[in-house]
């Protein structure tokens, strides 16, 4: 049988997983409906949109991982919230210039925003249920 720890483990391991592929996925959908049209180049082939999705969702993953994101045993919710908030903003903003150098222009800054606001809600309804801090009483 499963053990605690291995439960907590498991349970963080699948929470972040849903958390990386839900922002990667808005990010998708944004890509696909803001951007994708309005490349310098226009065959720019499927296999380039899928790269460039890609390149976020690592992004996002590893400053998720950097910030403590997906320590739910250790952090409230609200700094849950407040870590995962830094990392789509970091990575919404690399992925802008990448997305600027692509266009050879200035891409509009709305599709960014909506996502980051998007993203934003849906990262804190799973993390709700999740945390457990430890009591006083737990500690000594």
């Amino acid at each position: 049988m499963f053990n605690s720890q291995q439960k907590r483990q498991a349970l963080r391991t699948i929470l972040g997983a849903v958390l990386t592929a839900a922002n990667g996925a808005l990010f998708a959908l944004m890509w696909f409906h803001f951007y994708k049209m309005k490349m310098y180049i226009f065959p720019f082939f499927a296999k380039g949109d899928y790269i460039v999705i890609f390149l976020y969702t690592a992004l996002y993953l590893l400053f998720a991982r950097l910030y403590g994101g997906f320590d739910i045993t250790f952090h409230s919710a609200g700094e849950l919230t407040y870590s995962h908030a830094v990392a789509a903003v970091l990575s919404c903003g690399i992925l802008y210039l990448v997305t600027a150098l692509l266009m050879r222009a200035v891409p509009e800054a709305l599709p960014s925003a909506s996502h980051f606001s998007f993203s934003s809600f849906i990262k804190p309804a799973p993390l709700l249920g999740a945390t457990s801090r430890p009591s006083r009483k737990q500690w000594t």
